[in-house]
């Protein structure tokens, strides 16, 4: 299990193959391994798992470490998309991004002792510049989110203001759609000043409005019908959006019209990450089951 995760770190370059001595007024992260025993879901052994984590605890801030905080879902904006899910027929897909955070980008001067089992020519009594953020650093979440926001961007998503964890992809409609009476969404990407950075900013903005009437949500369509499923995505294609991905950490929710638009996301994803992918079963301590008519969430595993 160690020289599994030792392997991985060298594929993606987590430190400098040379040994350096520390620079004056810096501080080297201590690192330890984290083991664990992985089981399937009938209780039987998966595999050994080995994690090289940092002591983050141990590094000062404004030194090693600027900004921390990195967004994750929110648990509502996951139950709302998993009930339009089971309303709307979409798509649904649960990814996990294998070594995520070592895929990031560590943009601070940060160095760690050489961790235990590593083998090193030269002085082992140096220390190891850090390339990519190990986890346990204090920066190593923001890291990670932001080389996936950059990922999501790039593929047309937009970072709602109202829940940072979740990205939303507009279809042609989009929010030119106000004439409805309800609830919209309104995601269009600000757009930069004559003054501001080249870079604009791609946060969508969930404006919610009172509705002056009740109204259906449903297609005409019966639900029962043959047509259900493309009025549906007539249905989806009207409120603007073609396309959602929620974010925890590591682990991403795609919701998507069809199989084929969640396929075309998973490709695109999957040529900068490493993804594992599988049918949504269980997130944040939850197991979630579909039926053919809803979804079932419960947490028979802590009983």
């Amino acid at each position: 299990a160690i020289a599994k995760e030792l392997a991985v770190h060298s594929k993606h370059g987590t430190w400098d193959a040379d040994v350096v001595a520390l620079p004056p007024g810096r501080t080297a992260v201590d690192t330890k391994w984290i083991f664990k025993a992985q089981r399937n879901a009938d209780g039987t052994l998966k595999k050994y798992k080995a994690r090289l984590v940092a002591r983050g605890f141990t590094q000062v801030h404004g030194v090693d470490f600027h900004e921390t905080y990195a967004p994750v879902m929110r648990l509502a904006t996951l139950r709302i998309c998993r009930a339009l899910a089971v309303r709307k027929r979409w798509a649904i897909a649960d990814v996990d991004v294998e070594a995520a955070y070592l895929n990031s980008d560590l943009e601070e001067e940060v160095y760690s002792d050489i961790p235990e089992g590593l083998s090193i020519k030269g002085d082992k009594t140096g220390v190891l510049r850090l390339r990519r953020p190990l986890y346990g650093l204090k920066q190593a979440g923001r890291a990670w989110g932001t080389k996936l926001r950059a990922a999501l961007v790039g593929l047309g998503f937009c970072q709602a203001v109202a829940d940072q964890g979740a990205y939303v992809r507009m279809g042609k409609a989009g929010v030119e759609r106000k004439k409805r009476r309800y609830t919209t969404l309104d995601a269009r990407p600000y757009l930069p000043s004559t003054t501001s950075s080249n870079v604009p900013s791609t946060r969508a903005e969930l404006t919610l409005r009172k509705p002056s009437t009740i109204v259906s949500s449903r297609p005409k369509e019966r639900a029962d019908s043959p047509s259900w499923p493309a009025a549906g995505h007539r249905y989806f294609s009207d409120i603007g959006a073609n396309a959602w991905v929620l974010t925890w950490v590591d682990d991403l929710v795609v919701f998507a019209q069809t199989e084929a638009e969640t396929t075309e996301i998973l490709q695109a994803l999957g040529e900068t990450f490493t993804l594992t992918v599988g049918s949504l079963s269980s997130l944040v301590g939850l197991r979630i089951r579909r039926h053919e008519d809803g979804i079932t969430i419960d947490q028979e595993a802590y009983i």
